[in-house]
C-alpha cells in the first residue's frame, strides 16, 4: 500500500526540517504517541528510534531507522517490526517563501491486519493528511 500527501507550510525549509527531524516534536503531530532516540549523536542515516502509539485500533511499538538523510531536503524512516513494515519519506522544497512538504508512505500489513487492508489504507491516507495539516498548524502558530 502506498500513499502520498503534500502541504505547503509558510515557514523556511530549515525550520520545517529541524522540527520534522526532532523526535520531541514528532509526537506532537505524528501518529506516534512517543518517539525516543536509541542512537547517540545527530540524526542521520542509521539513526534509530523507538516508536510507539496507536494506529486505528492497533497499538504498535517498533524500531524505526533513518535510511535516507539529506539535510533540509529529505529524510526517510523505515521499520520492519510490529504488525506491519512501513517506510515514510519526507521531501522538502522551497515554495513561495515557504516549504512544500511531501510525505510518501508505504506499508505492508501482517497477520490480522492483512484482512483490514482497505480500512488500513484509508486510515493511512487520512492519518497522513491529518498529520501534515497538524504539523502545518503547529509551525505556523495556528
Amino acid at each position: 500500500m502506498n500513499w502520498e500527501n503534500s502541504v505547503t507550510i509558510h515557514r523556511p525549509v530549515e525550520q520545517v526540517f529541524a522540527f520534522l527531524t526532532d523526535p520531541k516534536g514528532g509526537s506532537e503531530w505524528h501518529r506516534a504517541n512517543q518517539i525516543s532516540p536509541i542512537s547517540d549523536g545527530a540524526i542521520g542515516v542509521g539513526s534509530k528510534f523507538r516508536v510507539s502509539g496507536k494506529f486505528l485500533i492497533w497499538k504498535f511499538d517498533s524500531i524505526s531507522e533513518v535510511t535516507e538523510y539529506e539535510h533540509n531536503r529529505k529524510v526517510t524512516y523505515r521499520s520492519d517490526a510490529g504488525m506491519y513494515t512501513y517506510e515514510l519519506r519526507y521531501r522538502l522544497a522551497p515554495e513561495d517563501g515557504g516549504t512544500l512538504l511531501t510525505e510518501s508512505g508505504f506499508a505492508d500489513p501482517r497477520g490480522l491486519l492483512k484482512f483490514a487492508v482497505r480500512i488500513f489504507l484509508g486510515g493511512a491516507e487520512k492519518n497522513s493528511n491529518r498529520g501534515l495539516l497538524l504539523l502545518k498548524n503547529i509551525l505556523e502558530g495556528e
